[in-house]
């Protein structure tokens, strides 16, 4: 066997070993995808009938109560929706040759999230972040998704968030460092789980990003 033979023999296997990777991943994602959509939808179907009961009943006092957990549930799964729509946005491009400076990526995400960061008093400094080649538009929708978690989910009165960049011979390596909860160690290998969030944990966190092209 050749070397140009070689050399095919093992890009193909190096494929094939990729797309069964991706196989198990997205028939992994499908299976926590459709239990936790269950989840939200169930409690809506659950307490739309308590509330006709009520009703039934004349018990008004309790369906202002019953009405906020129907939205909160709705809220759930609209929210799982959206992460959804952007787990496959990102797995469908695969696009790496446009140049985008992080600096004018950040400050569009910025003007983008005014109201939203108005709202909730919050703040996202950076500076000197690099110029690298990747696809624009999933990058963006990855930044703009971790910066709203970091600040929707920031008790803080004055919730901040800062970006800054290091590099290494792999990778673009992102810092993400906010005043919000804390995630303790026995939990950082599962933030990178479908779908997990924790509400319960407790002061500066931080959190690496790792790429080689998105």
């Amino acid at each position: 066997m050749s070397n140009e033979q070689k050399k095919l023999l093992t890009k193909l296997q190096y494929k094939n070993q990729e797309i069964q990777k991706i196989s198990n991943e997205v028939e992994r994602f499908n299976h926590i995808a459709s239990h936790d959509l269950k989840s939200p939808l169930r409690n809506i179907v659950s307490f739309i009938g308590l509330t006709k009961l009520k009703l039934k009943r004349k018990q008004y006092e309790e369906i202002p109560e019953q009405l906020d957990f129907i939205e909160n549930a709705t809220e759930q799964m609209n929210s799982l929706i959206d992460d959804i729509l952007i787990f496959s946005e990102i797995n469908k491009n695969n696009n790496y040759d446009t140049k985008v400076d992080m600096n004018d990526l950040m400050y569009e995400i910025t003007i983008q999230l005014k109201d939203f960061l108005q709202e909730n008093n919050g703040q996202i400094f950076f500076n000197a972040l690099p110029s690298i080649s990747t696809n624009s538009r999933t990058i963006k929708m990855v930044f703009q998704n971790l910066v709203k978690n970091a600040i929707q989910y920031n008790k803080s009165p004055e919730p901040t968030i800062k970006i800054t960049y290091k590099a290494d011979s792999q990778y673009h390596i992102f810092l993400f460092e906010d005043n919000g909860i804390g995630i303790p160690k026995e939990y950082q290998e599962q933030i990178f789980e479908y779908f997990k969030t924790f509400t319960h944990l407790s002061s500066v966190q931080r959190n690496r990003f790792r790429f080689r092209n998105l």
